[in-house]
């Protein structure tokens, strides 16, 4: 049986890790789960609206202090739209009394940041219906960005996302002169998941 990459990444996260996949993935198809929501539609306003609302009860029921929203591939274009949305929440668990947790930062892993690009350069049909990260709005300055790119990559190369990129300063972008889509990124991610941590921790005390 196939082991998903991201799990594998969520597995070896030193942290508690909140493994989050699109509506009607995971084999949990029901009623209502039409064929757009995994395709042309799969970064639309309503996925990452209800990936939002998950989240928000997981990391409000937990009692998390601060969240890192990290994706890989196409979860990385997920990330993005939802670190925006999630950084700027209000309180939302009027049952249990709290607020959301400060969302800290979020890191891409040979992550989609710009879909149109991406199926131009594949010459696949258009993902109308979906979000696009480089034409959103800028996130919030308070939200810190990490963006791991393989520079052997060819189905997410960087210039597929340098849209998005040309946007964030250029220390923020880590590129790897071996790594492709899926190698090696299980064993490159503890170490890049330390130094994030170890970044955050020193914004936190300065």
């Amino acid at each position: 049986m196939r082991l998903p990459l991201g799990l594998e990444l969520a597995v070896r996260t030193p942290e508690s890790v909140l493994y989050l996949g699109r509506p009607c993935y995971f084999g949990l198809i029901r009623d209502g789960c039409a064929e757009k929501v995994w395709t042309s539609e799969r970064y639309s306003a309503a996925v990452v609206a209800s990936m939002v609302a998950a989240t928000k009860a997981y990391v409000v029921a937990h009692n998390f202090r601060r969240v890192l929203i990290v994706g890989y591939s196409g979860g990385g274009t997920l990330a993005v739209l939802m670190a925006s949305q999630l950084s700027s929440s209000a309180p939302v668990n009027s049952l249990a009394g709290q607020d959301m947790p400060r969302v800290v930062g979020v890191v891409t892993i040979a992550g989609n940041l710009d879909p149109d690009a991406w199926t131009r350069m594949h010459d696949y049909l258009p993902l109308t219906g979906s979000l696009n990260p480089a034409l959103a709005s800028l996130p919030p300055k308070s939200l810190r960005e990490w963006h791991l790119i393989g520079e052997r990559d060819t189905n997410v190369p960087y210039a597929a996302a340098q849209e998005y990129l040309q946007r964030v300063a250029p220390d923020r972008i880590w590129r790897y002169a071996s790594f492709d889509h899926a190698c090696c990124w299980v064993r490159e991610w503890p170490t890049a998941f330390a130094q994030i941590r170890a970044e955050l921790d020193d914004a936190k005390v300065n």
